[in-house]
């Protein structure tokens, strides 16, 4: 009785769990409950497997979103870098052809002033070669025509040799013994009278002399040059003169036993100077166109005296020109 009681009991519990899934026999072995899950679990099970589905899903396209993106900011840099680079070899490329350029220009620009200078300085090569032909032309025309000249004067005089002396300061003189001339032509080869670094000398021709002590005078300097002088005025300790003309000389022979042949042609408005020969100069002598006495002289220049001073010359010839 009593076990059907707790069977009873055991019923009613079971009914109350709901649990009509187990079964009990009695007196026979308890088979294990087999579990079945329930839809809610099915369910929930699905949605965890959907969201991660999702969740994956999402994963993949933003990591495949942001592949995308990380590739289009590649690309975008590299575009940038290519753009960049094929500016900067452009800018590289318009440097150096505008360097070329401007080289060129500069090149042609020397090449031309280059030319124009040579073509300048041949110009006036070309026009100083013919300046000095024609000059040359010039002078020979004149030296021609001075011979010409002084072959037709009348010798008046002439002294194979004598010296220019005396004693007291100023001019020292030799004057041949001749009727005054306005025009005329003198030669004289005249001796050095000393070394002129210790006594610098000079020597020399008066010419057209008249009243108190007016008269040319063309003398030649120890130190190679020469000068044609007018005096003006005499004064008690020196004499005003003015010059004429002046100039320097490439020939003059100034050692101390040396000497130079002068030559003097004076005729009407101009004196020719030639010395050993050569041609020097052409000197106007209008001022004093007029007959006059004619000396050779040494001491022109204040402080060319010293003790024993005395120039020796030879072949002294003085001819009238008409």
């Amino acid at each position: 009785m009593r076990r059907w009681q707790s069977l009873a009991v055991i019923t009613l519990l079971v009914l109350a769990c709901e649990l009509p899934s187990i079964t009990i026999s009695f007196g026979l072995p308890t088979s294990t409950p087999a579990w079945t899950p329930t839809a809610t679990v099915n369910a929930h099970a699905t949605t965890d497997a959907q969201a991660t589905a999702r969740a994956h899903e999402a994963a993949t396209a933003q990591a495949q979103a942001s592949a995308a993106t990380q590739a289009q900011a590649t690309a975008t840099m590299q575009a940038r870098a290519t753009a960049s680079a094929q500016m900067t070899a452009t800018a590289a490329a318009r440097a150096a052809a505008t360097t070329q350029t401007q080289a060129t220009a500069t090149a042609q620009v020397r090449t031309t002033a280059t030319a124009q200078v040579q073509a300048t300085a041949t110009a006036q090569a070309r026009a100083t070669a013919t300046a000095q032909a024609q000059a040359a032309a010039t002078t020979q025309a004149l030296v021609s025509a001075i011979n010409t000249l002084a072959s037709n004067a009348k010798r008046v005089v002439y002294y194979k040799e004598g010296k220019i002396s005396g004693a007291g300061v100023g001019i020292k003189s030799f004057r041949p013994d001749i009727m005054p001339l306005r025009n005329f032509v003198i030669e004289v080869r005249l001796s050095n009278p000393a070394d002129p670094n210790i006594h610098p000398w000079d020597y020399g021709f008066g010419f057209r002399e008249g009243a108190r002590n007016e008269q040319y005078r063309l003398y030649i300097n120890s130190d190679s040059t020469w000068r044609l002088v007018l005096p003006v005025q005499n004064l008690a300790d020196r004499v005003e003169a003015k010059d004429i003309a002046s100039g320097t000389l490439k020939n003059l022979d100034v050692a101390t036993s040396g000497s130079n042949h002068l030559r003097l042609v004076v005729n009407d408005k101009w004196a020719f100077l030639f010395v050993n020969g050569e041609y020097i100069t052409a000197m106007d002598v209008s001022e004093r166109n007029r007959e006059g006495a004619l000396f050779l002289g040494t001491n022109f220049v204040v402080g060319h005296d010293f003790p024993g001073l005395v120039v020796n010359f030879q072949e002294c010839i003085v001819s009238a020109l008409p």
